[in-house]
């Protein structure tokens, strides 16, 4: 199944990506549902989905792999995305608060 998200097929993908994130988000599993939510991030055409994704995606690479410099990146990309969204305040709070953290210039 995991073969799938790679697949050049789009509702495969979308697909495998479906049934694969329950399955990795009730497993804890950090690595997988990154994986996962980039894809649907890829596939997504709304921009206020992507928005939601990123911000998930964000959430894991900062508090799942440790990684929050790219946190940073996906919380920026995020609030790009999310200029219509009517969480966009949630998410400059998170931009804002990891900046600060991590000592990055906002």
């Amino acid at each position: 199944m995991e073969r799938l998200l790679d697949d050049s097929d789009i509702s495969l993908r979308f697909a495998a990506a479906e049934t694969l994130e329950p399955i990795y988000r009730a497993s804890g599993d950090g690595p997988r549902l990154a994986r996962v939510l980039r894809v649907f991030i890829e596939l997504a055409e709304d921009a206020g989905a992507r928005a939601g994704y990123r911000a998930r995606l964000a959430e894991i690479e900062e508090n799942k792999l440790g990684d929050k410099q790219a946190a940073l990146h996906t919380w920026a990309a995020a609030i790009r995305d999310g200029t219509s969204d009517p969480n966009l305040g949630q998410l400059l709070d998170n931009y804002e608060r990891l900046a600060l953290a991590s000592g990055s210039t906002m």
